[in-house]
């Protein structure tokens, strides 16, 4: 049963004491359950549009395989952000030469070409050799930056339509529901001390 984020509680009462304060000093408290689930909700909502459309450059993807364990494991999620020539010894994530949908995450191992022609030796660190194409740079989604352990298993369920309705749906539904209570509340208070005020001086 999902607790009302939006109780006032006088910080002047004795400890111990339940009693509820709609007085002025009063400060509203979200349980962090609550705290938490927002913060969930909020992580996942921005990584997946990050893994679908990019935000500001930055990509958030999951990674499927465990070609670049130990460094990278598998359902971790990366973050990649946009680099002109990736360093030898950078991990990168870019498109697989056949199928530009399939996005893959190695380490630049070398380099082949010059210029225009520059392209990428690439190997992931659990396999025995390099890939068997180098990169080309404009194939290059961008240099791994940060690794999020096991998140990527949720957002893999998330991208579910079951996934995202348990997990997102639902949750941001209380959050606002809560959220438009305490407001209203919020906002009662103010009244009824508007009201007090005014009483007080007609007093």
């Amino acid at each position: 049963m999902p607790v009302a984020p939006y109780d006032l509680v006088d910080l002047g009462e004795p400890q111990g004491s339940h009693s509820l304060s709609r007085g002025r000093h009063a400060r509203p408290r979200r349980p962090i359950l609550y705290i938490v689930t927002l913060t969930i909700v909020g992580l996942l909502g921005i990584v997946l549009v990050a893994g679908r459309f990019g935000l500001w450059g930055v990509r958030a993807l999951s990674v499927e395989s465990g070609s670049m364990e130990p460094a990278i494991r598998r359902y971790s999620v990366v973050l990649t952000i946009p680099v002109d020539t990736p360093a030898i010894g950078s991990v990168i994530t870019y498109e697989h030469p056949l199928d530009p949908e399939i996005l893959i995450t190695h380490r630049v191992v070398g380099y082949e070409g010059e210029g225009d022609d520059l392209r990428l030796v690439t190997k992931g660190d659990a396999n025995n050799a390099p890939d068997g194409e180098p990169v080309r740079r404009e194939a290059v989604v961008g240099q791994v930056r940060m690794v999020i352990p096991w998140l990527g298993l949720i957002v893999d369920i998330a991208r579910s339509e079951i996934g995202f309705i348990v997990l997102i749906i639902i949750p941001a539904t209380i959050i606002v529901h809560n959220e438009i209570l305490r407001l209203r509340d919020l906002l009662a208070e103010r009244r009824r001390e508007k009201k007090g005020r005014i009483s007080g001086r007609n007093g």
